[in-house]
């Protein structure tokens, strides 16, 4: 499971549940539910992309460029993102997705003054060739019980700033891999953007660690492993 379930109804004749995070499954557990319950998360798909051109969303070659994807949804906090973007002249800002708050979006950067700065990359099927062209990439969700999105910026090389929702600060690190900032606080986000334009070692240490979680959490192996030994389990308590 990659979310909260309202009930345990559904779950008659199940032996095992997966969750995507410790969160959920503490979730479940007050749910009553008393079987067997893993954290499993989703490993990160193989990005072999071929980043876009900044000439492709109008952007200058020079630009500090940051990227954000997902549906445009209040949950998604990309309005708070642009706020920050309000406060960090210097960054240009791409968001990848579509959805019901597109429109409000499109306002609010207008009443920002951020419209210049600001390219809406649309639906993409694989969101990771516009990431991938970014300096730094931001998930600013208000809720977030994963995170594939900030997954797959690590797995582009693209240093990243999250915020302190249930996924990222289950596996992320402060300034470790991530830097992780409060919910709906643009100024975090504005701090973390310029500590990021001023320091390209910063941007080094982030990426190169972020690899190192990818291999120690999300490898497909890794999370192969950690279903055999479930099974494992599930098989000799059946016996």
């Amino acid at each position: 499971m990659g979310d909260y379930p309202r009930h345990t109804r559904h779950f008659k004749g199940l032996n095992a549940v997966v969750c995507n995070n410790p969160t959920i499954a503490r979730h479940v557990a007050a749910l009553g539910w008393t079987g067997e319950t893993s954290v499993i998360s989703n490993f990160a798909r193989h990005a072999a992309c071929m980043p876009i051109s900044r000439a492709e969303l109008q952007t200058p070659d020079d630009a500090f460029v940051v990227c954000s994807a997902g549906r445009f949804t209040r949950v998604k906090g990309f309005d708070v993102l642009l706020h920050a973007i309000a406060r960090t002249p210097r960054a240009w800002l791409w968001l990848v997705g579509d959805g019901e708050e597109a429109a409000s979006l499109k306002h609010l950067a207008e009443t920002l003054g951020i419209g210049s700065r600001l390219r809406f990359a649309g639906w993409r099927t694989d969101p990771t060739e516009v990431v991938a062209a970014a300096d730094a990439f931001v998930l600013p969700s208000r809720d977030e019980p994963l995170g594939n999105a900030l997954i797959e910026a690590w797995n582009v090389r693209v240093p990243t700033i999250a915020t302190l929702t249930d996924g990222p600060k289950w596996y992320a690190s402060h300034e470790h891999d991530c830097i992780l900032v409060p919910i709906e606080d643009p100024a975090a986000i504005a701090e973390g953007l310029e500590r990021m334009m001023n320091s390209t070692a910063l941007r080094a240490h982030l990426v190169a660690n972020a690899q190192k979680t990818l291999e120690n959490r999300f490898h497909p192996q890794a999370v192969i492993d950690d279903y055999l030994i479930m099974f494992d389990r599930l098989k000799k308590t059946r016996s």
